[in-house]
């Protein structure tokens, strides 16, 4: 999928692109144009263009899956529309940019944009300062990951000028969790989605490092870990999962490890080196910590109790082709197997993992990535919840 060059301009700050017979119907392509490349797609005999990288970590979109009016980013699912370039799904924020593309006598023609440099390759769907309206209703959104996040800039971005409380138990500003398993030793303000100046700009107040302890929907009220009680008019309860406990003895244990917060993916990276890393779980979580830390740690080991890693989520033929880059990377597998107990060495900690087999790994550190539950505790005293 090659660039065509975009040199010759024609009046009215039009630059030809290319024949438009390079561009097939229902396919997309990458074209150079003043040192910059835009991405073309023709659909249903139309021609639009957009900005040829996604704006979360920057994949060529050219090599993601086109749908019907969207892409799809290859690397982490990023999806944007093809007409307006607007994100339409996380991971990522920003929006592409769009252009206006011009066929005529059988050639493509970007017309360039005013006062935007093509470098430019993303744009915001909030900017500037929101002035709130203290008397109109009040939105309460608990949880601050990617959905409270997202919300957090639609309502903005559509308008909304009331006002709006972002409620959160862990004590960063919302981050991007995906890069937790990839890079553990990431810092929390390395991942943030926005700055804290942006937040205030938009008018939105923090409530960081406090758990709800209790949701009351007949009140519209909640209760705070501090003791505060909060009132609201609306409420977008979005805490996502937690992590599912495994039930088996030793779980407990200095050097059992679970992937939810910047803390537990720093206290993996910090204590995996030179050690043996047992991982439970052959799903997202489990093998890309294991890819992350091979090379580092002494020995990684899978367990899993399907006979393919993946098998629930991409199926078995999928898991196995991915299963065997992992097993040429380094890592092991104990494949349709699960953990009976996690045992103690003398003076504390993890000593090794029994299977419920009978055999035995040595185990200076687990990670367990077993899936999650979701996480909706404070709605425990709501009758017939």
């Amino acid at each position: 999928m090659g660039g065509v060059c975009g040199t010759d301009g024609q009046d009215g700050g039009q630059i030809l692109l290319g024949a438009s017979d390079q561009l097939q119907d229902g396919t997309m392509k990458e074209f150079s144009v003043q040192d910059n490349k835009i991405l073309l797609i023709r659909q249903h005999g139309k021609v639009r263009g957009v900005s040829n990288k996604c704006t979360h970590y920057g994949a060529p979109l050219v090599k993601g899956a086109l749908g019907d009016g969207f892409i799809t980013c290859p690397w982490h699912g990023a999806c944007f529309s093809t007409e307006t370039g607007d994100i339409e799904d996380f991971p990522g924020c920003s929006s592409l940019m769009s252009y206006k593309i011009i066929e005529e006598g059988g050639n493509l023609y970007l017309e360039l944009p005013k006062d935007i440099n093509l470098s430019t390759t993303k744009r915001e769907r909030f900017l500037g300062a929101r002035k709130v309206e203290k008397e109109s209703e009040h939105v309460v959104i608990v949880g601050g990951g990617a959905a409270g996040h997202t919300a957090i800039e639609t309502f903005r971005a559509e308008g909304y000028k009331g006002k709006v409380t972002l409620v959160s138990a862990e004590k960063h500003l919302p981050y991007d969790r995906p890069k937790l398993s990839k890079k553990l030793d990431s810092k929390p303000e390395e991942m943030y989605l926005r700055s804290r100046d942006w937040y205030e700009e938009a008018g939105i107040e923090l409530k960081l490092g406090t758990p709800v302890a209790e949701v009351q929907p007949q009140d519209k009220t909640l209760k705070l870990s501090s003791g505060e009680v909060m009132t609201y008019d609306k409420l977008l309860y979005c805490t996502g999962g937690m992590p599912r406990r495994l039930g088996v003895a030793g779980e407990e244990l200095e050097g059992v490890h679970y992937l939810r917060t910047p803390e537990d993916a720093n206290a993996i990276a910090e204590n995996a080196e030179g050690k043996n890393l047992v991982v439970v779980g052959g799903s997202f979580i489990g093998m890309e910590v294991s890819a992350a830390l091979v090379k580092n740690a002494g020995s990684v080991t899978v367990i899993d109790r399907n006979s393919t890693s993946f098998q629930s989520s991409l199926g078995p033929q999928v898991g196995a082709i991915l299963q065997q880059i992992h097993r040429d990377n380094g890592v092991n597998f104990e494949m349709n197997s699960e953990v009976e107990s996690i045992e103690e060495k003398e003076g504390g900690g993890v000593a090794s993992v029994k299977l419920k087999s009978g055999k035995v790994l040595p185990a200076d550190l687990v990670l367990i990535g077993a899936g999650v539950l979701p996480s909706t505790q404070p709605f425990q005293a709501v009758q017939d919840f």
